[in-house]
């Protein structure tokens, strides 16, 4: 045995390698590259391989999903709401759909009580609309509070495009995000995405486009965008003509990619913290002792000596903050 159990790498790299599209996947009809998305039912084989840990990032999300309709069903269930979701994992058979040649399988639907009139007419359960359940790091859903949020996050965009898409072509009027914070998944977030007509037509259009070309082998005009082609997955044999002065080079490093993913997330969490605490500093007076809430603030006074300026010292104060609600290792001290 080694620090890690035996048989997890190879389990999570049966994993990486991507999976056929024999049809249209909704989550990729937002992109705005009609050429990817017919390389996407053409060339799907020449993916490169996603690394083990993202591979493992795709499996938490598929295993929490039932526990978190199990985990809220059973909240609405005890505080008698007149809401539920439905089970996990229904593949959808719908005709604007497969006309398109969209897969679809919907996470789940959210079905609402409707009360009967008392003279005859029942109660029933019925459908709103789609819900598809994400979980993420409780460093982006702390940033996420509202669907203009997404837009933080670009690889979050799929996540309507497959919203819209689902609405449509199922007949609601409206669709429903569960984002559920890995960490804690009583931490969520419920967003409401009404149908807007015009964006999801245009992703059935493009479905319609690709089926074309790829019934008739052939393949779109290039968009040449340095900033998206240098992302895409087909890049190496797409070959786009982006104007380079010379100095760039495309790399493949599935662990380099995920060292600038962790460094982007990790920034925007520092930057929520640098924010906090710069506010916390202009409301605190120094050397003044307080309790609030949970949270206790000390301050003791420290006297520094400059060695370079003989006879020179300065008074300082070093605040300590304590959250009594958490164990000490989780206390901060800061200068």
């Amino acid at each position: 045995m080694t620090h890690r159990l035996l048989g997890v790498q190879e389990y999570l790299s049966r994993n990486t390698q991507a999976f056929p599209h024999k049809s249209n996947w909704a989550s990729l009809l937002g992109s705005r590259c009609l050429r990817q998305l017919v390389y996407y039912r053409t060339d799907w084989n020449k993916i490169p391989n996603v690394s083990v840990e993202l591979a493992g990032i795709f499996e938490t999300g598929k295993f929490l999903e039932p526990h978190i309709i199990h985990i809220y069903n059973q909240i609405a269930l005890d505080t008698h709401q007149a809401w539920r979701l439905s089970n996990t994992g229904k593949s959808i058979s719908d005709k604007t759909l497969d006309d398109a040649q969209i897969g679809a399988a919907t996470d789940s639907f959210v079905l609402c009580f409707y009360p009967g009139d008392g003279q005859g007419i029942k109660g029933q359960w019925k459908r709103e609309g789609v819900l598809e359940i994400k979980t993420l790091n409780p460093n982006i859903i702390a940033r996420i509070h509202t669907i203009d949020d997404f837009e933080n996050f670009p690889w979050m965009m799929k996540y309507i495009a497959q919203l819209q898409t689902y609405t449509l072509g199922l007949g609601y009027e409206r669709g429903f995000f569960l984002l559920v914070n890995k960490a804690n998944l009583f931490d969520h977030r419920w967003i409401e995405v009404p149908l807007d007509y015009q964006y999801a037509e245009n992703l059935l259009q493009k479905a319609h486009a690709v089926n074309e070309h790829v019934a008739a082998g052939t393949l779109p005009d290039k968009i040449n965008r340095p900033d998206e082609c240098s992302r895409c997955p087909f890049n190496s044999i797409c070959m786009p003509e982006v104007v380079s002065d010379g100095t760039c080079k495309i790399v493949v490093d599935d662990e380099l990619e995920q060292i600038l993913r962790d460094r982007e997330e990790y920034a925007a969490a520092h930057k929520m913290y640098e924010a906090a605490d710069k506010a916390l500093g202009n409301r605190l007076v120094k050397g003044q002792d307080i309790i609030c809430g949970s949270f206790s603030i000390s301050w003791k006074e420290i006297t520094v000596n400059y060695k370079a300026k003989p006879a020179s010292t300065m008074t300082q104060y070093r605040k300590k903050i304590v959250n009594t609600a958490v164990p000490d290792e989780n206390e901060d001290t800061d200068d």
